[in-house]
């Protein structure tokens, strides 16, 4: 028998293994789906049965089209992050702290079991550093930790499901198809948003009390946090213009999706925070670089809105709340008090380098760290900590810092070294990277003023840092594919010749 007779029925007798070994996991998903089911109905968990019959038609699903999850997550995790509900908060569990880390489990088992191909991404430093600063993380809380279960939580929702987000975005390396086929779904999430935030201002009484904690003064959506809605809906919009500028839409549809991009700045603008306006005039400013057109055309239609409307008195009590951020006691009382909390985180690590005082131990310890900052400011009374960085850099010293950031320079360091290897156009162009890296600045900028605390933000975050990974690992591999098989046609061309 032949070598290649050989091969031809190794080949022949791995396919059918793979097809026996997918016809014995849905047998068995079926017949363990099936007492499940009834298990759950007769101890009252309908709800958790209807997620067990649903089960099969979302794996089919899931795992022909995978990238389905991570649009799954993006459009209602933003509605089931604040509720009050138990029923949303059921969905809160399926959707962020199910959806992810069965996809990604799904994605490995069909992988090893032959239903997939191997991915084409080779996981190396970045995710190295991701799960070290999880490891971390964990061993800190274990060791210091307070009140362990209500940490461990908050882990897995604010650190844990963000990195296998970022990891799924890498292993599955979204094309411009993909791309594409989120712009409708970013659409239906920021006029959500946007909906609301008016709706917070005109009508709040239609809207539930879990949506409504700053109605009248700030403007924060479905997300409870003003710093997370203003960054949410302008990263929205500038998704939506650098896909109206870099794809190929009707005049109508590039408009639409223009406008869209205005209206989330609009909407950032409205939720009175200094950050999220500081943010917005960075990511602005960027952007000038880029689609300058757009920018100039904003600033003048901005312009002449308020032309109209101050005079009009249309926005009259914003304009006054606006003044208010920046001119009043209270407002400077606010930026004040946050200078004796900053000091004390920088003490804390001075105190503890190595590995500081433990997760979420800042409020236990901060206040003894607290002096008067010159004349500026004495600390009366124990302030929360208002900066991301720096409470990691008391809580979990060098060690933790280095690892949060470590992943961010990698992929910074390696924009700019392969930034002559991006696409000039499209979808998945050099833009794209630099558009992300305007936003994660943004979310930069608002985390030195703010301590997020919702698990929706990081996952954005992350998600966006895994978008920039693929984006430079596509293109890099597009471009040795290139080199290799020009290198190839020059060699056959000289053999030729010869």
């Amino acid at each position: 028998m032949t070598t290649q007779h050989l091969a031809a029925r190794r080949q022949l007798e791995s396919g059918q293994l793979r097809a026996a070994g997918a016809r014995g996991l849905v047998v068995a998903t079926g017949v363990l789906g099936s007492i499940a089911t009834g298990w759950l109905v007769a101890r009252g968990l309908w709800f958790l049965a209807a997620a067990v019959l649903l089960a099969v038609p979302m794996f089919v699903t899931l795992h022909r089209r995978p990238t389905v999850a991570l649009a799954i997550w993006l459009a209602i995790t933003p509605l089931v992050t604040v509720t009050e509900s138990g029923a949303i908060r059921r969905i809160f569990w399926l959707v962020h702290r199910a959806l992810p880390v069965v996809v990604l489990i799904m994605l490995i088992v069909s992988v090893l079991i032959g239903l997939r191909e191997r991915f084409t991404v080779r996981l190396g430093w970045p995710e190295v550093l991701a799960v070290g600063y999880l490891v971390a993380t964990v061993l800190s809380l274990l060791y210091t930790g307070v009140d362990v279960g209500l940490s461990a939580t908050h882990i897995y929702d604010r650190i844990f499901i963000p990195i296998v987000l970022y990891i799924l975005v890498r292993l599955l390396e979204p094309d411009e198809g993909a791309l594409r086929k989120l712009v409708p779904l970013v659409i239906f999430v920021l006029l959500l948003e946007i909906l609301v935030g008016v709706l917070t201002w005109t009508s709040p009484g239609v809207l539930p009390d879990a949506w409504l904690n700053r109605a009248g003064e700030r403007t924060s959506g479905t997300l409870r946090e003003t710093n997370l809605y203003g960054v949410t809906v302008f990263t929205a919009g500038v998704f939506l213009l650098h896909a109206a500028m870099s794809d190929s839409w009707s005049a109508m549809q590039k408009r639409v999706l223009v406008w869209c991009t205005g209206a989330g700045f609009a909407m950032a603008a409205f939720t009175f925070s200094r950050a999220v306006w500081l943010a917005a005039a960075v990511t602005m400013i960027g952007l000038m670089g880029l689609y300058p057109r757009f920018v100039r055309r904003f600033v003048v239609v901005t312009a002449f809105v308020l032309l109209i409307a101050i005079p009009s008195g249309m926005l009259q009590s914003q304009i006054d709340l606006a003044q208010n951020r920046f001119r009043s006691e209270s407002s400077e009382e606010s930026a004040l008090s946050r200078l004796p909390v900053m000091a004390a985180s920088v003490r804390m690590f001075e105190a503890r380098p190595a590995f500081g005082f433990g997760y979420e131990n800042f409020d236990r310890f901060d206040i003894i760290f607290q002096r008067r900052v010159g004349n500026l400011y004495i600390p009366e009374k124990d302030h929360a900590s208002h900066n991301v960085f720096l409470t990691i850099l008391a809580e979990q010293g060098a060690v933790g810092i280095v690892l949060f950031l470590g992943p961010f320079g990698y992929w910074l360091a390696q924009s700019v070294r392969f930034r002559d290897r991006l696409p000039d156009h499209g979808l998945l162009g050099r833009q794209l990277v630099w558009i992300l890296w305007l936003l994660v600045l943004a979310q930069v900028i608002v985390y030195n003023f703010s301590r997020l605390q919702v698990a929706f933000g990081f996952g954005l975050l992350w998600l966006m840092l895994g978008l920039v990974g693929s984006v430079l690992t596509l293109s890099i591999r597009k471009h040795e594919t290139l080199s290799v098989s020009g290198a190839e046609s020059h060699a056959s061309a000289r053999s030729h010749r010869s």
